[in-house]
This record gives structure tokens, sequence and C-alpha cells, in this order.
């Protein structure tokens, strides 16, 4: 399938969304996965017709001593202790589901920085989209928040070839950046898939590891909620 129809069909979907109260679009998938590109993508079309607001759940992590508390290698460690779920619950996903007039908060953490840093901002109208991106959101915590659900699937030896292209300037040397992914990284993803099933409750499943040519895997059509 060309990303253009992809795309298109997903906007369509997400565009199918009740327009009377604002609604909360999940992108979940493995490490570099291509999320973030997917989430800006999907804003571009469907912001045409309705309001849209992005966010990350990298805006959202923990202190980097609770993070690594486990080790810093360590893969429970990053599926249990890398984010602040309370808080991406009270401060933005709860308020947005609830049209709460007050600020929602799309970043509480800078992660580079290892401190806090708010962004404030106000749900752009009743009718309002959130695309929110990121590892790990179909875990029970998060579940009951999203109104469409697309997971993007790669290989776990594409997702190690990627982070050896893009982080090398942020996380030092191929051989530090590879014993992470291999370690921590990917093996985390293993247990979320054992344990949280993100496979079973998406409404869209993508595999990404061709990002001009993805293929639709899965196609749960789901029914615009009232």
């Amino acid at each position: 399938m060309k990303k253009d129809i992809l795309l298109d069909l997903l906007a369509s979907r997400i565009l199918d969304l009740p327009a009377d109260k604002p609604q909360i679009v999940g992108i979940d998938g493995f490490d570099a996965s291509g999320k973030t590109t997917l989430a800006d993508s999907l804003a571009d079309r469907v912001r045409q017709h309705r309001p849209v607001l992005c966010a990350s759940i990298d805006g959202f992590h923990l202190p980097r001593d609770t993070r690594y508390r486990k080790g810093e290698l360590s893969p429970a460690g990053y599926y249990y202790d890398s984010f602040n779920y309370k808080e991406i619950i009270n401060k933005l996903l709860l308020p947005w589901k609830n049209y709460a007039r007050e600020n929602i908060y799309t970043t509480i953490y800078d992660f580079r920085k290892d401190r806090a840093h708010y962004c404030k901002s106000r749900i752009p109208g009743k009718e309002a989209i959130l695309i929110f991106e990121g590892v790990f959101l179909l875990r029970r915590e998060l579940i009951p928040f999203w109104d469409l659900k697309i997971f993007l699937e790669v290989d776990f030896t594409v997702v190690l070839e990627r982070a050896l292209k893009r982080d090398q300037k942020l996380s030092g040397s191929s051989t530090q950046i590879r014993k992470k992914y291999e370690m921590r990284y990917i093996n985390g993803q293993i247990i979320y898939l054992h344990e949280a099933d993100p496979l079973s409750k998406a409404d869209f499943i993508v595999n990404n590891n061709d990002p001009d040519n993805p293929n639709l895997i899965l196609n749960n059509e789901p029914s615009p909620k009232s």
C-alpha cells in the first residue's frame, strides 16, 4: 500500500470520530517504528477539517534516577519505570475527554535535561482531536482513553538499524546504542507484548518496515462512538 493511501484511510477514520466532544487518537508502536512521523502526517490532513493538537509520551518521562533504578540496561526498568502514567491521565487525557476549560499539559518533563518542564495549552474546540504518540500506549492504565488505536509494527532488526542511524548524536557510539537497544529497549517491548497484548487491542495495525509502502495488516473498521 502506498503511504498516501494509508494516510488518507487513517485520516478518514479519524474524521469519522464524533465531533460533539473532543476525541483522542493513540499511535502506539515499537521504538523507531515511525510514530512521530505518522502523527505529524495525520495531523496535517485532519486539521484541514478539525482542530488538532499533537503530544507525545516523551513529554511525560519520569526522572532519570527513577527510570534507571533497575539499571540502565534493564528491560523491566524500561517498561515499568519510564513514564508518568498518572500525570499523562490527570494533566492531559482526562481533562481532554472532559473538555476541561482550564489548561492542559502536553509536556511535564524534559528527559534530556532531566528536569520538570511544563508546556500548557488549551483544548482548541469541542470538536478537537488529540493525536498522542508513543510507546506502551495500549497498557491497561491508558487503554480507556483512546477513541482510535493505531499500532505501528516493525521488525526488531529494523528497530536496531534505524536507531543506529538516528540516535548516534544523542546516545553516543554505535556500540553503546546497539547494546542499549538489544538489552533494554527491544526486550522491554517484548515484556509489553506479553503483558499488555497490544496487538489484540489495536483498531489498526500497520507494518512499517518500508515507510513508503506500509502494509495494513489489521483494519477493524471501528464504528464511530457516540
